[in-house]
C-alpha cells in the first residue's frame, strides 16, 4: 500500500530530474529522493512513466527508422525493464529478510551481553562475600593466637610456680634435717623426755612424709596437666597453619576468577565465535564456587573444634587454680608446723 501523498507525478518528477543528470531511474533512488513510498507503489509508477517515456521515443523513432526495428527495441526494451524490475524486487526482499535476520542476531548478542552482565554481577557480589568471610576468619584467627600466646603466658606462669613450690619443698627438707639434727644433740640429756619426744616426732614424721607424698603427687600431676597443655598448644597452632594454608588457597582462588572475568570482558566483542568457550568457562567457575563453599564449610568446623578446645583449657585453667589453692594452704600447714618444731 502506498502512503498518503506519493503520486504518479511526484515518481515522473524525480525520475525525469535522474533521466537529465544522465542516472538510470531506479525504485530505490526515486524513495531516497522522496523520502516515503512504497517499493510496490513506487514500481507501478515508475512502470508507467517508462511507458510513456518508450512512447514518445517509438513516435520518435517511427519517422526515421523501419517499424520491424522498432518493434524489435520496443520489446528488447519491456524485456529488459521488467527484468531489471523483477531483480530489483527481488533484491528489495532479500535485502529485507537480511535485515530482518541481522536485527534477530543483534537482539540475540544483546540478550547474551545481558545475561552475561548479571553473571558478572552475580560472581562480583560472591566475590565480596567472600572477602568477608576471609576477612571475618583472619579475625577469628588473629584471636585464637592471641588466646594461645596468653595460655603460653599462663603455662610459663604456673611452670614457675610450680618451681618455686619445689624450693619450698626442699626448704621444708632442709629444715626437717635441721629438727633431727636437734633431737641427736638433746637425747644424752633428756632421755626419759626423748621417748617422749622420739614417739611424737615419729607421729609428725609419717604426717610430714604424707603431706611430702601428696606434694610430689600433686607435682607429677601439675606437670602431667602442663605437658598436655603444652600438646593442645601445638595442636592449635597445627591448626592455624593448615588455615592459612586455606586462605592461601582462597586468595589463589580469587585470583583465577578474577583473571576469568577480565577474560569474559575482553571477548565480549566476539561473543558468538567464543560462545562455547564461554559455557565451559562459567562451569569452571561454579565447580570452583563448589569447591570454596566446601572449603569454606571444613573451616567453620575447624574453628568450632578450637573453640571448644579453648573452652576445655579454660576449664583446666581453673582447676590448676583450685589446686594451687590447696598447694598453697598445705604450704601454709607445713610453714606452722616447721615454727611449731622451732619453737619446740
Amino acid at each position: 500500500m502506498a502512503r498518503y501523498g506519493v503520486t504518479f507525478e511526484d515518481v515522473s518528477r524525480v525520475a525525469e530530474q535522474l533521466a537529465n543528470e544522465g542516472k538510470q531511474p531506479t525504485i530505490e533512488q526515486i524513495r531516497h529522493l522522496l523520502g516515503t513510498g512504497s517499493t510496490t507503489t513506487i514500481a507501478n509508477h515508475l512502470r508507467k512513466w517508462r511507458a510513456e517515456q518508450e512512447g514518445s521515443i517509438t513516435e520518435m523513432l517511427c519517422d526515421t527508422l523501419p517499424q520491424e526495428f522498432v518493434t524489435l527495441m520496443k520489446n528488447l526494451w519491456q524485456r529488459l525493464q521488467t527484468h531489471a524490475d523483477t531483480q530489483i524486487v527481488s533484491v528489495r526482499q532479500q535485502s529485507e529478510i537480511t535485515h530482518k535476520q541481522l536485527q534477530a542476531e543483534i537482539e540475540k548478542y544483546k540478550n547474551n551481553n545481558h545475561r552475561w552482565q548479571k553473571m558478572y554481577e552475580t560472581w562480583n557480589k560472591e566475590k565480596i562475600s567472600l572477602t568477608d568471610n576471609t576477612q571475618s576468619l583472619e579475625q577469628k584467627i588473629t584471636s585464637m593466637q592471641k588466646e594461645a600466646n596468653a595460655m603460653q603466658v599462663k603455662q610459663d606462669a604456673s611452670a614457675q610456680q610450680i618451681a618455686e613450690k619445689q624450693q619450698r619443698i626442699d626448704e621444708l627438707h632442709r629444715l626437717h634435717k635441721l629438727a633431727q639434727d636437734n633431737l641427736e644433740h638433746y637425747r644424752e640429756s633428756m632421755r626419759v623426755q626423748r621417748i617422749s619426744d622420739q614417739e611424737k616426732q615419729m607421729r609428725e614424721k609419717q604426717q610430714f612424709e604424707v603431706l611430702l607424698k601428696d606434694a610430689a603427687q600433686e607435682k607429677n600431676t601439675l606437670q602431667t596437666r602442663l605437658d598436655k597443655s603444652l600438646q593442645e598448644h601445638a595442636h592449635l597452632q597445627n591448626a592455624h597453619e593448615k588455615l592459612q594454608g586455606e586462605w592461601t588457597l582462597l586468595q589463589s582462588v580469587y585470583t583465577k576468577m578474577d583473571a576469568a572475568q577480565n577474560d569474559v570482558r575482553k571477548q565480549h566483542q566476539d561473543l558468538l565465535d567464543k560462545y562455547n568457550h564461554q559455557q565451559s568457562l562459567m562451569l569452571e567457575q561454579q565447580k570452583q564456587h563448589i569447591s570454596i563453599s566446601e572449603q569454606l564449610n571444613h573451616a567453620r568446623n575447624e574453628i568450632a573444634e578450637l573453640q571448644e578446645q579453648n573452652k576445655q583449657l579454660a576449664e583446666e585453667k581453673w582447676q590448676i587454680a583450685q589446686e594451687k589453692s590447696q598447694l598453697q594452704g598445705v604450704n601454709q600447714q607445713l610453714q606452722k608446723m616447721v615454727y611449731a618444731e622451732k619453737a619446740g
